[in-house]
């Protein structure tokens, strides 16, 4: 199946890229000509990407996660549908909520954000951090239970980061306010960091794997309310869970 996502957006950036430069100055092409080869290209280009979606959908169908709860979730198709099943099974490689989170680049490290370091492996997939963001813009863009849940978010990071200081962004400090973009990705990022969780408890469960509470549910006296993932009813295993990483602690962080 990554085969197919990665031909997919393969196509998708020639298109794009040919839209843009069809047109550009010095072409040598009268613009009757242009305007033609712009559209036979285009259209071959737009044929190639639905067949594509069409083959995906295809495979999703043997997919349980897809059959039983993606394809019911308000801001996921068949791409991205496809996109997640390529890069996060088999779930049996994440044992805990926190090393998904890690692989996924969206970890906290010292209470940050895990970033590019120079000279130093790289210990999330960056192409997956990519199409997560995608993932987080189509969410906000649905009308499903994500959304709900951005503004909810969003709605926290407005009441609490009201100066620079308050969600200490270097950035935010030169522009001597809290930027709206800075609260907007903050929420954005906090509910796709949620969504992980509940497609990993959904996998699990499905493969009849044990699905624990986050290590900070179990422990925390300060935080108890766990999200649970819209249309699925989670059955959680109550053993003892592994002995926490600094990750699972930070679950409240950025």
């Amino acid at each position: 199946m990554r085969g197919l996502l990665e031909t997919y957006y393969d196509i998708q950036r020639i298109r794009i890229a040919l839209n843009n430069q069809l047109f550009a100055k010095n072409s040598g092409l009268s613009e009757q000509a242009q305007v033609h080869l712009k559209e036979k290209v285009l259209h071959f280009l737009l044929q190639s990407e639905k067949n594509l979606q069409s083959f995906m959908k295809v495979s999703l169908r043997y997919e349980p996660i897809w059959k039983e709860w993606l394809k019911d979730v308000k801001g996921i198709g068949p791409v991205l549908g496809s996109v997640l099943i390529s890069y996060l099974e088999p779930i049996e490689r994440f044992s805990t909520i926190s090393k998904l989170w890690r692989y996924s680049g969206y970890a906290c490290i010292d209470g940050k954000i895990e970033r590019r370091q120079k000279g130093e492996k790289l210990h999330y997939n960056p192409r997956l951090k990519t199409l997560l963001w995608l993932l987080g813009e189509s969410f906000v863009k649905s009308k499903g239970f994500y959304r709900e849940l951005y503004e909810q978010m969003r709605a926290k990071y407005d009441a609490k980061w009201k100066t620079p200081e308050d969600c200490g962004s270097a950035v935010c400090k030169r522009f001597g306010k809290c930027l709206d973009a800075h609260r907007y990705a903050a929420a954005k990022r906090k509910v796709v960091k949620v969504f992980l969780v509940h497609y990993w408890m959904v996998s699990r469960q499905l493969k009849g794997l044990p699905v624990e509470k986050p290590y900070i549910l179990q422990y925390s006296d300060k935080h108890t309310h766990l999200i649970p993932p819209p249309g699925f009813d989670i059955k959680f295993d109550y053993g003892r869970p592994e002995l926490p990483s600094e990750l699972e602690r930070l679950i409240e962080a950025v």
